[in-house]
């Protein structure tokens, strides 16, 4: 297994669900392993560590409260500048991937907001990353080709 792209999120929160639907979306388009991790990235990450099974690459995609383009985040940045509930359990273990020389990146996607209720639906501006996924995939297939 070579390259792995994870998308998480809630999809039952509106926009927190954006980093699972671009992954679903991102399976016409890339050539990689692409798990709509939902809210089980901690699960996923610990099956690659108990199967002794490490990808050379892991690209997680994932949402914040924010504006702008989407940004690029190594996992020593989550402590400093972004927290996201989905990472947040699966920090300490980043670094066993580190050791094993698995290279981890975190495509970080700006939203507006995530509702306090339950709903399927997605703002207008995360759409926009759903329509327009060459923007995502452009940045994934050059972080796929960075060594």
């Amino acid at each position: 297994m070579k390259n792995v792209i994870i998308g998480v999120g809630n999809i039952l929160r509106g926009d927190d669900g954006l980093g699972v639907l671009i992954a679903k979306k991102l399976k016409n388009y890339v050539k990689a392993e692409i798990i709509e991790g939902g809210t089980s990235l901690y699960k996923i990450l610990l099956s690659f560590i108990e199967d002794k099974n490490f990808p050379e690459k892991i690209i997680i995609i994932d949402t914040f409260l924010g504006n702008g383009d989407p940004i690029i985040l190594n996992p020593e940045d989550l402590q400093e500048k972004y927290f996201s509930s989905h990472l947040f359990p699966s920090s300490n273990i980043f670094q066993i991937f580190k050791k094993n020389g698995v290279l981890i990146k975190i495509i970080a996607i700006p939203i507006k907001n995530v509702p306090d209720f339950v709903t399927e639906s997605i703002s207008i501006e995360s759409m926009f990353y759903i329509d327009h996924i060459e923007k995502i995939v452009e940045i994934v297939e050059r972080l796929i080709s960075e060594g």
